[in-house]
C-alpha cells in the first residue's frame, strides 16, 4: 500500500513470528522500516494477504487465522500511527465467522470506508462469499455495517 508519505509491503508468508504467520513491513517519511506482526501470530495465519493504508491507518487481512477450532476463519488487523509509532488495535472477527471463511483474504479501504472479503463464506451456497463493509474510524468500536 501506498498513501503519501507512507509505504507498506505485505509478507503474507514471513516467517518472523511463526511459520507464514506474515508480516508487513512499514516506513513513514523517510523513517527507517518497521516490523509489524500480529501478536498472537500463529503459524499459517497469512497476516497481510491483503493490505488497505489509508491515513493513519493500516489494516491488514490474516484468512489464515483459526478461531476456536475453526480453521481459516480469518481475522482483520489494523494498527493506527500515534506519537510516531504504529500502535496495534485487537484483531477483529466477524461474529458469524465459521472455518475456512477465509476472512481478509482481500481487503480495500478509502479513509472512511474499508471493505473486508471472506471469499469462501458460506451464506446460502457452499463458498458463496460475503463482503463485509465498515466504518473505518468505528472499526474496533462497533463492529460491522451490512
Amino acid at each position: 500500500g501506498l498513501d503519501g508519505g507512507t509505504i507498506a509491503i505485505a509478507a503474507s508468508t514471513d516467517p518472523a513470528a511463526a511459520a507464514s504467520a506474515g508480516a508487513i513491513y512499514i516506513e513513514r517519511d523517510g523513517a527507517p522500516m518497521m516490523q509489524l506482526t500480529a501478536v498472537d501470530a500463529l503459524p499459517g495465519d497469512r497476516l497481510g494477504s491483503a493490505i488497505a493504508l489509508t491515513g493513519d491507518v493500516l489494516l491488514a487481512g490474516a484468512p489464515g487465522v483459526d478461531i476456536a477450532g475453526q480453521s481459516s476463519q480469518g481475522a482483520l488487523y489494523r494498527w493506527l500511527y500515534r506519537n510516531g509509532q504504529w500502535q496495534a488495535d485487537p484483531r477483529l472477527l466477524i461474529d458469524e465467522g465459521s472455518g475456512l471463511d477465509g476472512f481478509g483474504l482481500s481487503l480495500a479501504a478509502d479513509g472512511e470506508w474499508a471493505f473486508a472479503g471472506a471469499p469462501f463464506k458460506a451464506v446460502t451456497h457452499p463458498q458463496e462469499g460475503r463482503v463485509y463493509a465498515v466504518a473505518v474510524g468505528e472499526l474496533f468500536a462497533d463492529g460491522f455495517e451490512d
